[in-house]
Parts: C-alpha cells; sequence; structure tokens
C-alpha cells in the first residue's frame, strides 16, 4: 500500500547527461552565424542549465529515491561519476570543432591547432556545471544568480587565459539587434551575457516545475513556476527599454554632412576592401606585384571620389615583404629584389597619394628600427610624400597564426611550423591623424579582447587627448569567408557600444564596415570581394559606465568561478585518493 499523501512510487529518471548537453550545444550552434537564428541564443543553454539545477541528474517521484538524491547532492562532483563530465567535455569538445571549422584551411599544420584550442575551449562546459552545482547545492546560491555568474566568469576567463579567445561569447549571438547590446556600455558584453543566462535560467525552472507538477512530485511550488520565468521577462523589457533610450542619444548618422548646415568636425575615410585567400606558402614576387597594382586600383578609385577623402586605409598583410627591409625579408629577398619591390610600391601607391595629396594608413610586415632581429604585424602611416610617419606594433598575436607557443626555444617545432619565426610583440599604443580628428588602430583579432581596446583608448585619451574614432585593419583571407568574418564583425560591433566611439573595419575578403558609436552598422562590405567603402566619421563625444570600471563585476565573478573550481577539484582529488 500507498500512503495517501504519497504519488505512485517511479523509477528515479536518469537525465540523459550527453543529448541534453549536445542539444544545447546544437541550439547555440545555431544561434551563431552561418545559420545566425539569434533568438534561439535566449533558450539555448536550457538543456545545460537542466543539468545544473537537477540534483544527481535524476528525476524521481518516490520519496525515499528524493531524499536519497537529496543526500548525494550533498557533494556536487565527488558523488557523480566522473562519466558525467567526460559526456559533458566530450559534447563540448564537438560544439567547438564545429564553431571553430575554419581554423585548419589555410594549412593542414593547423589541424593539430584547431583540435587544441576546441579541446582546450571544451573544458569549460563541465567547468561549468560543476562550479555551478557547487554554488547552488553547497553554498546555497539561487540558481537565477549562480548559473549567470558561472557563465559570465568563465567568459572573462577565457577573453584573458593565454593570449585571451574572446570570440564567441553569449552575447555576440545578439550583434545584429542593436536594442539588445547597448547594455554592453554598462559592463562590457559580459552584461548582455549575464542576463541571457538569468533568462535561460528562468525558463528552465519554470519548465522543472512544470516536469514536477506532471509527475505529482511534492517539491512542486507554484512559486518557483511562476517567479523566475517572470523575473526572466522584466530583465528582458529592461534591456529592450534601456537600450532604446541609448538609440535615441546616438542618432543615425547622415551619409554626408547636408548642405545648409555647419560643418561639423569629420573626417572622410576611404577603406579600401581587397579579396586575397591566404594560405602558409612561399608567395612569389609576380603575386606580391599583382596584389599592390589590384589593391592600387581600388586607391585609384577612392581618391577620385568627391570630396577627397582624408586618408585611405590598407587592410592588414597589404603589402607581403618588409616595406622597409634592404636585403633581408621574409621570403628570402635579395637586394636587387627588395629594390624592385620599393619600385612597385613608389609606382603603385606613392604616386597617387602624392598627386592626391593624402596619407595612408597601412597593414605590412616591418622591423623595428632600434631592433633589427623583431619583425613585426604593423599598422604604418604614409604621409603624401610615401614616408613613414608612424608605427604601431601589434600587441595581441593570434596563436598558430603568428606565434607558435615555445618554437622560439624548441627549434623542432619552428621547424614543423609553416610560418617559420614567431613575429615579436608591440608594447605602445599610437594615434594617427586624419584632417581634424585623431584616430586609435588596432590590427586583426586584437578587437576580440575588449579589455585591451579600452586600456587603448584610455591610455591614449589620458597622454594626447581625445581620440575620436576607432579603426582596425585586418586580414581575415585566412578564413575564405567563413562564419569566422561573422564573430570578428560582432567582436567589432561591441567595441563601438563598448568605446561609444565609431568603428572603421578594413578587411580583406570582408567584412569591411563602419560601425557608429550605438552599434548599427552604417555601411558594410561584401564576402570575398573587392569594394571600397568611403565612410564619413563625425565623433559622437560619448562615453560609456564600462570605460570607467572596465571588466570588474565580470572580474569578480571570474574570480568566484575560479576559487570554487579549485575547491571542488580539491574535494574529487581528495575522494580518489581515500
Amino acid at each position: 500500500m500507498t500512503a495517501p499523501d504519497e504519488p505512485l512510487s517511479a523509477k528515479p529518471t536518469q537525465l540523459p547527461i550527453f543529448w541534453l548537453a549536445l542539444l544545447s550545444m546544437s541550439l547555440l550552434w545555431l544561434s551563431f552565424p552561418p545559420v545566425g537564428f539569434a533568438w534561439l541564443a535566449w533558450l539555448a543553454p536550457c538543456p545545460l542549465i537542466l543539468l545544473i539545477t537537477t540534483p544527481s541528474f535524476t528525476l524521481t517521484t518516490n520519496r525515499e529515491d528524493a531524499q536519497s538524491e537529496q543526500n548525494s547532492a550533498t557533494h556536487p562532483i565527488t558523488s557523480v561519476p566522473r562519466r558525467t563530465y567526460w559526456k559533458l567535455f566530450f559534447a563540448g569538445t564537438l560544439y567547438w570543432l564545429t564553431t571553430f571549422y575554419f581554423i585548419p584551411i589555410p594549412h593542414p599544420a593547423l589541424f593539430g591547432g584547431w583540435l587544441a584550442v576546441s579541446i582546450y575551449m571544451a573544458v569549460y562546459t563541465p567547468m561549468l556545471v560543476s562550479v555551478s552545482r557547487f554554488l547552488i547545492i553547497r553554498c546555497h546560491v539561487p540558481s537565477m544568480l549562480a548559473v549567470p555568474i558561472v557563465w559570465t566568469g568563465i567568459e572573462w576567463i577565457r577573453c584573458h587565459f593565454a593570449t585571451g579567445m574572446g570570440m564567441v561569447c553569449l552575447s555576440h549571438s545578439q550583434y545584429l539587434n542593436p536594442e539588445l547590446i547597448q547594455v554592453a556600455d554598462l559592463f562590457g558584453a559580459y552584461s548582455l551575457t549575464f542576463l541571457m543566462i538569468c533568462f535561460s535560467t528562468g525558463m528552465t525552472l519554470m519548465l522543472q516545475q512544470l516536469t514536477l507538477l506532471r509527475l505529482g512530485h511534492r517539491q512542486f511550488s507554484w512559486l518557483r513556476m511562476f517567479v523566475p520565468p517572470l523575473s526572466s521577462v522584466a530583465m528582458l523589457v529592461a534591456v529592450v527599454i534601456y537600450g532604446q533610450v541609448r538609440l535615441n542619444e546616438f542618432p543615425v548618422a547622415a551619409e554626408s554632412p547636408q548642405e545648409g548646415q555647419p560643418r561639423a568636425r569629420m573626417a572622410r575615410i576611404a577603406l579600401i576592401q581587397t579579396s586575397f585567400d591566404v594560405v602558409f606558402a612561399k608567395t612569389t614576387l609576380e603575386e606580391i606585384d599583382q596584389r599592390i597594382f589590384e589593391t592600387a586600383q581600388l586607391t585609384q578609385s577612392a581618391l577620385q571620389a568627391e570630396p577627397t577623402p582624408d586618408l585611405v586605409v590598407w587592410p592588414e598583410g597589404s603589402f607581403l615583404g618588409y616595406i622597409d627591409s634592404i636585403s633581408d625579408g621574409p621570403y628570402g629577398t635579395t637586394e636587387e629584389s627588395a629594390e624592385n619591390l620599393r619600385s612597385i610600391w613608389n609606382f603603385a601607391m606613392i604616386g597617387p597619394l602624392q598627386r592626391y595629396d593624402v596619407p595612408l594608413l597601412a597593414g605590412v610586415l616591418t622591423k623595428d628600427p632600434q631592433d633589427d632581429g623583431a619583425a613585426y604585424n604593423a599598422a604604418l602611416t604614409f604621409d603624401e610624400q610615401g614616408r613613414i610617419v608612424d608605427r604601431y606594433f601589434k600587441q595581441h598575436l593570434v596563436m598558430f597564426g603568428e606565434y607558435v607557443p615555445f618554437a622560439d626555444q624548441v627549434p623542432m617545432i619552428q621547424s614543423l611550423s609553416p610560418m617559420g619565426r614567431n613575429l615579436s610583440v608591440g608594447t605602445e599604443f599610437s594615434r594617427i591623424k586624419a584632417s581634424e580628428l585623431y584616430l586609435a588602430p588596432s590590427i586583426c583579432f586584437e578587437t576580440t579582447v575588449p579589455h585591451l581596446i579600452r586600456r587603448q583608448i584610455n591610455q591614449l585619451e589620458a597622454e594626447n587627448g581625445t581620440i575620436d574614432a576607432m579603426v582596425n585593419i585586418t586580414n581575415d583571407g585566412w578564413f575564405f569567408g567563413t562564419s569566422c568574418l561573422d564573430f570578428h564583425l560582432a567582436c567589432n560591433i561591441f567595441r563601438a557600444v563598448e568605446m561609444r566611439k565609431d568603428h572603421l573595419v578594413c578587411a580583406n575578403t570582408g567584412l569591411s564596415a563602419h560601425i557608429d558609436p550605438a552599434g548599427r552598422i552604417v555601411k558594410r562590405g561584401s564576402r570575398r570581394d573587392t569594394e571600397t567603402l568611403i565612410c564619413d566619421v563625425v565623433p559622437s563625444g560619448g562615453s560609456s559606465l564600462y570605460r570607467t570600471i572596465g571588466d570588474l563585476p565580470s572580474r569578480v565573478f571570474g574570480y568566484i568561478t575560479l576559487v570554487c573550481w579549485a575547491i571542488v577539484m580539491l574535494s574529487w582529488f581528495r575522494k580518489r585518493s581515500k
């Protein structure tokens, strides 16, 4: 006989851990390009959160089983078989392999880097589940706080660990929704990630209570069913309202100054988007000649615009030889071939610059005049006479693209690397002038690292005065038009909102863009096509809380996550040793 107040006995229902995790990862993959169902990102974490909020990963209607479940939950990781977290890890590995599928395209040797990066990123999946369960079960932190804290903390960790991996944060899925991304000016892109996970957690808790109601579980609560989802909806409404208010403060920029209106401080900047696919292979002088001439033709077209641009911008890697070398270069150039490169450069570019009296910002390989052995990925500014007047050396190098760990110390690694010697790291920021405005240059994936861009803008303004806009030159030809271009554009959009400044992107193979301080795309280049974007930049004068306090909240979340992870792992190792 069964007690009247107790539902019929039923076997505990073991949650399909791997399949729930894989479902969550699949929905996340669909939320980002190339599919881009952005709305899915608000619900994609729900299956994973269900694993977090369900003690012992089981659903049961039996009172004794429920009590056993609560007892085992007092040790959220040591009471769970190791295979549970291996399942989460494998699901995460599949997600990151499919997300970063473009890494090995330039060279077969990069398959190792692709696998290494995916495995590293997959570690965060079991970390998310175990630390969140620790906070909920052992520390009694409400789920609506614990899960967002850990998820956001993990994003902060991966943006800082090693050289940082700031792409494909959850908030980046919303990069084409201006109303939703305005909260990034508070605490960075982390702000939106936190709120999105709050929403997902609220929806998960509601579905969990509906399941308990259907099963007749005595732990069902009407309060717990309605309060979390209503709180989630209220947060979403607040995000939209805040977004609308902030968008109204940054009206859509006009394509060009209106007649009869006083001329504001502005600069007309020509972004030259080339389209050369890139692989790790020796480049011939003929190929260099062809690329320079094609780039020069696009530049000639831009210089003929009325009025004439105040600055021409070429993408990263526009000139494949060392522009300021005499006899040494990455392709074994002799003194004679170096002179040929110089003559090509002078004919194709310096002549037009002098004729139209316009400076040039170009991405090139260069050497530090004070250190002949150091090669840099640089943004060089040339004046109207073709003289180098400013240099910015890239500070955030791309692993397996610009450096291979330990390659400089281990000759065997260097011999296996298709890129040869590692590039050197720059140490100083610089600014360039275009008409009446000052711009802060960055190179390639530096804009995927939010704290680097914040430090750049704050430091330059403290030393030199106002920075009116940002410009990123990048060579995304490595990725053959894949979704990596969209991931990079999403990062650039968030940097514009966080800094509240116009952001120009000049990209080989795309996606070049003029992004306004509200994160709206004013102009955008095509994918894997040549194009010239003429951008009229008028400084907004806006500011943001993020520029003042930076990553402080997410840093706190990151430290909490790391401390809890250490406690969880220590507990696990202690149990294994007994």
